[in-house]
């Protein structure tokens, strides 16, 4: 297996909109090569194997896996405003919009051909936000928060059954 590979190429710009606020635009283009994937096999009792009269098919074993999935580039840009209330309180926000796009067929895909179509495996959207407050005496309380859009995978089920596998969209 090859080592997976990312080159970045951003162009970023950073402005004091006035004394409390600063706002960031970054745009960037990505090259990925040798992508590492992970999946799994699973093994399954057959008929009569695990004891006489049992009809199979629960699964003996699962065994996950790497290997090197392909090639894909990547546009997308992030736009945030960091923040002071006061002295002592500060904040930022962020959003970030990906969009992964494969540069050829995965061969270990059997039903679709990815060449041109964008991996939905990575998230599109991300939202981040956060608060900072100094104390006085040294310490600092940072509480954040981060939003991304749903994400669909290919799985593998029990009985070899390909199925789409979906991450809703989730709030930490």
């Amino acid at each position: 297996m090859h080592s997976e590979s990312i080159t970045s190429v951003e162009l970023g710009m950073f402005s004091p909109l006035c004394e409390r606020y600063n706002l960031s635009l970054n745009l960037f283009y990505q090259w990925y090569d040798h992508i590492i994937e992970g999946y799994s096999q699973t093994f399954v009792y057959g008929p009569d194997e695990l004891f006489p009269g049992f009809p199979g098919g629960l699964p003996k074993e699962i065994v996950g896996k790497f290997r090197n999935g392909g090639s894909a580039w990547g546009i997308g840009g992030e736009i945030g405003l960091d923040f002071k209330f006061s002295k002592a309180v500060s904040g930022f926000i962020n959003y970030a919009y990906l969009r992964v796009t494969d540069k050829e067929d995965n061969p270990f895909t059997e039903t679709v051909n990815e060449k041109g179509k964008a991996r939905e495996q990575y998230p599109r959207h991300k939202l981040n936000g956060g608060v900072r407050i100094k104390f006085p005496f040294g310490l600092s309380l940072n509480a954040w928060g981060h939003w991304r859009s749903r994400t669909l995978r290919l799985v593998t089920g029990n009985n070899q059954e390909k199925v789409v596998g979906r991450v809703d969209d989730y709030l930490l």
